[in-house]
């Protein structure tokens, strides 16, 4: 009898315990319910994000863009005398400077020079004309003519050039006090110029005007591929390697020198002898960066293609939209720069004009 009683009260103390548990889950269970009529924060409309501090920066516009080249005709070193290619350092690659020789005829060295106008004739003392001055500002340059440049042909300017030529091998039979002959002289059309071709060799037998050499193409122009759309309005640079150079208002360079630099390039150079310039990029910026300020693209209303509207410091404040990248909105403002911006402001926010 004592095991049975003691049982009965095991058996009522579960029941009991069991009873407890399911008021809990009921009672839970009503609660989580009542809760659940309430719409959780994070499915409820729109959440005021609040503000968002205005920061400044400085703005270039900073782009990778593509970069074409025009070329001009080809150029090339001529014979101005005939007879047989006895010497020739003529090498592709190579670079050939105004005064000195890259090939010899017949034994008498030619000597390259980058004047003006190509010499037509042979120069004696006392002729006067633009070859003359060319030939005369060209000694000067190269530091073998210390008089002045002018049309007239001295005794001291030939001499000049017979130095110059005795010094690149020019036998002294081959020169003359009174004259400056025009079959010691090759014209090269520029101060310095690299080899692209060398169609003829020692032991070739020449005619005046034929081709001893081929430079490489120069650049005539070049222009920058973009829309304008794309950009900021202003002033503009490119930049490649180490070599920045202005750009025209309408995305070109002409300028003899900045195409000069512009060719001095490591990468310009190394696409001109590979043949492949069309793949050719710079970073195109503004000269002068502006300086603009920075809020989140949500703070903005659009006004128009370029204009918005905002809240600044809890007022409305028009603003000039510039640019935006990885989620930042670059601006402008009419009059000063508030401290911080609505995020979210009304869809039908208006800045009074």
């Amino acid at each position: 009898m004592a095991s049975s009683s003691h049982k009965g009260r095991i058996n009522r103390v579960i029941l009991g315990l069991m009873l407890g548990l399911c008021l809990v889950i009921v009672g839970a269970t009503g609660a989580w319910a009542i809760l659940w009529n309430e719409t959780p924060n994070v499915l409820s409309g729109t959440v005021n994000a609040g503000t968002a501090p205005v920061t400044q920066r400085l703005f270039d516009d900073r782009q990778l863009v593509g970069l074409s080249l025009d070329f001009g005709p080809e150029r090339a070193l001529l014979s101005t005398g005939v007879g047989i290619i006895t010497n020739s350092s003529c090498a592709v690659g190579d670079t050939v400077n105004s005064g000195q020789s890259l090939f010899a005829i017949n034994g008498v060295p030619s000597i390259s020079m980058a004047t003006s106008i190509p010499m037509w004739r042979d120069i004696g003392m006392g002729d006067s004309g633009i070859d003359v001055q060319a030939m005369s500002h060209e000694l000067v340059r190269l530091g073998w003519f210390k008089g002045d440049v002018s049309e007239l042909a001295t005794r001291n300017l030939i001499r000049a050039f017979k130095q110059m030529a005795k010094e690149a091998g020019t036998p002294n039979n081959n020169l003359s006090d009174g004259f400056i002959y025009m079959n010691n002289v090759s014209w090269l059309p520029s101060d310095s110029l690299r080899l692209a071709s060398c169609p003829v060799g020692m032991g070739a037998s020449i005619t005046q005007g034929e081709v001893l050499a081929i430079f490489e193409p120069h650049i005539v122009s070049a222009r920058i591929a973009i829309s304008s759309t794309r950009l900021v309005q202003g002033a503009r640079n490119i930049t490649i390697d180490d070599v920045t150079l202005s750009v025209n208002s309408d995305g070109s360079i002409t300028d003899s020198q900045a195409l000069l630099d512009l060719a001095s390039s490591p990468i310009v150079d190394a696409s001109i002898t590979q043949g492949s310039t069309d793949s050719i990029q710079v970073i195109y910026t503004l000269v002068e960066p502006l300086n603009v300020s920075v809020i989140p693209p949500a703070s903005i209303r659009p006004q128009g293609a370029s204009l918005g509207c905002v809240i600044g410091d809890g007022k409305p404040m028009p603003v000039t939209i510039v640019s935006s990248e990885l989620g930042q909105s670059f601006v402008t403002f009419a009059g000063k720069q508030p401290h911080e911006v609505a995020i979210n402001p009304p869809h039908d926010l208006k800045c009074s004009e």
